[in-house]
């Protein structure tokens, strides 16, 4: 158990020191994954201004040739002149603006300066828009006379057939503060780079002034990044120039480009890769110190733990054993005042409750003992009234035999043998012509007879007008034809009685429960007055039948039926079907109050008994 202890946990601590590594590490990730976002912003945004200036500035030496002042043929450049001055003055072009016609040959310049009167075909920037027709912006130039450097921003001058004739453009110095304002004025840290680069690579505008005008380290890569046209992120070496024989190691960064809509130019935003994650190692670093002093305490606590807790366990284990044994009379061993001293005080406890329910048992066996032999006595005493209920039944069945076969033989048969010794008397008659039509109307007489006998017998075996009419008439047919010959009289309510409130077979128990009931009123009550009533309540059916006669008492009649007493089994009859629908029922008489039978069926209990028969 010691060693599970310790396993345990330094296994937690080991999971928890992962989960908030791996927590830590996502977080820091997502952290620097935003900051580069937002640095592509911040590049993207620099670019745009950078674009916003070159095409304003673009706008303003293509407002010269829409003015329509330019004209080279007209031998007066003052218009132009004037033009080219306003340019000058509101525009980027620090190193001048000049205007040129379709051989290149520079006609004006401003300022003023004749050594820039000569052909400018020699200029990428001027012979493209020239013969391509299109605005162009250089990359940084070099002039090959004065080795000055220069940007060329050049608008082509059209035609009214849409052919060039010349093309007006300006120059930008890119040492001035043009740029590089933009750059210098925005954020950064000091091991950040924010770069101007041309599609050749050369630095326009940096952070660093040192790095004007020289070449990007990647500047075979950002050609291809300026062509793409697409912002990027990515990660690179930064490869540092040689220092004698020994080359400077290779440096990882982290490249943000964003390139200009305007000019083939990008912006370039570049940082240390171990600036970047520098938060990521820390972390990792403090999170492995961290677990290696968690494992450590953990390994002690876990030591302290195995000795504070084995030797109390083992002691408790041993009292348990002996309690599952079943050695309730050594009391548990306590272990001061701690959880383990609580949990043997409970076990205590508990073996002492156990010990008085064990006793308790043994007691309450016995009692069971003796109520299972009740109830078997009650179970025997019930199934000898289901035995005498069932030869009852038998025996009312067998006496309805012989009643049905003496009416046969009494009645039935007599009719029959008269009616046969008519018909001979009416066929020998006919054969005499003496047939009358008295002797006729005899025969039709004794055959009436015949046909109300047979359908006395009928209506006694099973009432037709039950499957005709439904159970409400049927109730009043079985109460006038018992009650109202007796001079008993009676009154019934079945208003609640409605169509498919009952099934067939529901209809036929609840009219032999009635019978049942009316029946016994008939033989024992002597009553005056019956009432039969029913009611729907909550889902239920209940059922009243009530007389006015001399009354019983109820514990009389029980006593009377485990005896096996004949008498009662007309109310054993009622319970039984009572119980089969799934109903109760009740019985309050007393001797001179009369009689009431009070039950209760369950509608939807009611249709399930019946889905049972």
């Amino acid at each position: 158990m010691r060693r599970k202890i310790i396993i345990l946990v330094a296994s937690s601590v080991l999971v928890s020191l992962a989960s908030l590594g791996i927590l830590s590490y996502v977080l820091v990730r997502g952290s620097i994954e935003r900051s580069f976002e937002e640095h592509a912003i911040f590049a993207s945004m620099i670019s745009g201004e950078i674009d916003y200036d070159l095409q304003a500035n673009t706008s303003r030496l293509h407002d010269i040739y829409l003015s329509g002042k330019v004209d080279l043929d007209d031998g007066d450049m003052s218009p132009e002149r004037e033009s080219l001055k306003t340019v000058y003055k509101y525009s980027i072009f620090s190193d001048g603006v000049f205007i040129v016609d379709r051989q290149g040959d520079t006609r004006i310049t401003y300022p003023y300066r004749t050594e820039d009167l000569t052909n400018a075909l020699s200029v990428p920037a001027i012979e493209k828009a020239l013969f391509g027709g299109n605005i162009e912006i250089s990359d940084v130039y070099t002039d090959n006379r004065t080795g000055k450097k220069f940007i060329y921003v050049v608008v082509p001058i059209k035609g009214h057939d849409g052919a060039v004739t010349g093309a007006v453009g300006g120059m930008i110095d890119p040492t001035d503060y043009v740029f590089s304002k933009v750059i210098r004025n925005a954020p950064y840290k000091e091991e950040h780079i924010i770069e101007l680069v041309d599609s050749r690579g050369a630095v326009i505008a940096s952070n660093r002034v040192d790095r004007i005008l020289t070449l990007s380290d990647h500047n075979r890569f950002m050609e291809g990044l300026i062509a793409s046209g697409r912002p990027v992120t990515v990660r690179c070496h930064r490869c540092h120039a040689m220092s004698g024989e020994k080359k400077v190691p290779e440096r990882s960064d982290i490249l943000v480009f964003s390139p200009l809509s305007s000019a083939p130019w990008g912006v370039v935003i570049r940082m240390p890769e171990d600036v970047a994650f520098k938060p990521t190692r820390g972390l990792l670093r403090a999170i492995l110190a961290l677990g290696v002093v968690l494992i450590a305490s953990s390994l002690f606590l876990a030591a302290g733990l195995s000795r504070s807790i084995v030797l109390p366990v083992q002691k408790l284990t041993r009292s348990t054993r002996m309690i599952a044994d079943g050695e309730l009379e050594s009391p548990v061993e306590g272990g001061g005042e701690d959880e383990i001293g609580e949990l043997a005080d409970s076990l205590e406890t508990m073996r002492g409750k156990l010990s008085g329910l064990v006793n308790a048992s043994l007691e309450y066996s016995s009692t069971l003992e003796a109520e299972v032999e009740e109830r078997t006595r009650e179970a025997v005493m019930r199934k000898k009234q289901l035995a005498s209920l069932l030869d009852e039944i038998i025996m009312t069945q067998e006496d309805e035999r012989k009643r049905i076969a003496q009416e046969l033989h009494d009645d039935t048969a007599q009719t029959i043998a008269a009616l046969g010794m008519s018909i001979d008397i009416a066929v020998q008659a006919l054969e005499d012509n003496r047939l009358r039509p008295q002797m006729l109307m005899e025969l039709r007489e004794k055959i009436s007879l015949l046909l109300d006998d047979v359908g006395r017998i009928i209506k006694n075996l099973r009432p037709s007008v039950l499957d005709d009419l439904g159970l409400g008439p049927a109730l009043h047919w079985i109460m006038d034809r018992q009650l109202r010959p007796r001079g008993i009289r009676y009154y019934i309510d079945t208003d609640a009685i409605g169509q498919g409130t009952f099934k067939k077979q529901s209809e036929l128990s609840v009219f032999r429960m009635i019978q049942e009931a009316i029946s016994n009123v008939v033989k024992h009550s002597e009553a005056t007055h019956v009432s039969l009533s029913f009611k729907e309540k909550g889902g239920e059916i209940q059922i009243e039948v009530i007389d006015n006669g001399v009354g019983f008492k109820p514990e009389d009649v029980e006593r009377q039926m485990q005896n096996d007493d004949l008498k009662g089994f007309g109310i054993l009859g009622i319970r039984e079907r009572v119980e089969q629908l799934g109903g109760e029922i009740e019985i309050v008489s007393s001797p001179g109050d009369g009689t009431g039978i009070y039950i209760t069926v369950p509608a939807m209990n009611m249709e399930m008994a019946n889905g049972k028969d």
